[in-house]
């Protein structure tokens, strides 16, 4: 019979006597057994006549060293953005985290309390502390917009930003902290920022096909109708046209069959949206 240190274990005769002494001094009808040990009580009943119980045989086990968190503080805030995980050595037989989970390391995504029973081979089991969980308000992520003066430009409905950060080609940009930038080279661009939690969020990329302003033809020059379009777009230009390139609204290509000497399009395949 295996009890857990710490823990009260009943040891009680089945029938009552009017005179009952166990090995261990007591003379109660049940005992708490504290230690290993070889247990039994001697008995008189109501006739005077004395007896022996069974013996039984008790062994305790240690319950395992308390489970620490591989973590600075029991107290911290997280960004709503980012995996967090809480985790506890694994070195022990069993966990029961307070939120289900039955692994030494859990994924968080709710702000909250969290624990972890751990027990060892004999269920001997105990408590971790409890850690606070507190995941800041998300902020919103930036718009990333190219203007007619050739600058990309960082929009964000929010005055929580510490700091913008940009990228060229999944590559960070080294002094670039502003709201906007002038690219310098064709590519993929994106924006993000640092809120005031030390918070990032990061924009939809966008494809930059050419730099600067000055080789733009003026809006007025060209004419492109009907708007909203469904079935064909008409496109009326002072100039003979180069090149049509269709984009949408996060500047990505759109790939279509086009005679650069057309002025009628097809465009019954696009999706609905902005172009």
């Amino acid at each position: 019979n295996d009890f857990c240190a710490g823990e009260p274990f009943p040891i009680s005769l089945i029938s009552s006597f009017d005179s009952v002494l166990w090995n261990t001094g007591d003379t109660t009808q049940e005992i708490n057994a504290s230690e290993s040990g070889l247990y039994f009580a001697s008995v008189i009943n109501s006739d005077g006549c004395e007896g022996y119980s069974d013996s039984l045989s008790a062994y305790k086990r240690e319950i395992p060293s308390k489970p620490l968190f591989k973590i600075h503080s029991l107290d911290f805030e997280a960004c709503p953005n980012t995996d967090h995980f809480l985790e506890i050595d694994d070195e022990f037989g069993a966990y029961e985290w307070n939120n289900g989970a039955y692994t030494h390391r859990i994924q968080v995504t709710e702000s909250g309390e969290y624990w972890c029973f751990v027990s060892n081979f004999f269920n001997c089991r105990i408590s971790s502390d409890t850690i606070n969980v507190n995941f800041f308000d998300e902020s919103p992520k930036p718009l990333l917009n190219l203007k007619s003066d050739g600058n990309l430009y960082a929009i964000v409905d929010t005055n929580c930003v510490s700091e913008f950060h940009w990228y060229f080609d999944q590559e960070i940009i080294d002094s670039a902290f502003t709201n906007s930038y002038t690219p310098e080279r064709m590519g993929v661009y994106g924006t993000g920022y640092t809120d005031t939690n030390g918070c990032k969020y990061d924009s939809e990329m966008l494809t930059v096909y050419a730099l600067g302003n000055k080789d733009v033809v003026a809006v007025s020059q060209i004419q492109a109708f009907p708007n909203p379009m469904n079935e064909q777009l008409n496109i009326n230009a002072q100039e003979p046209l180069m090149d049509v390139t269709f984009f949408n609204q996060l500047g990505q290509v759109i790939v279509l069959n086009f005679d650069s000497n057309q002025e009628i399009f097809d465009v019954s395949q696009l999706p609905p949206g902005l172009y």
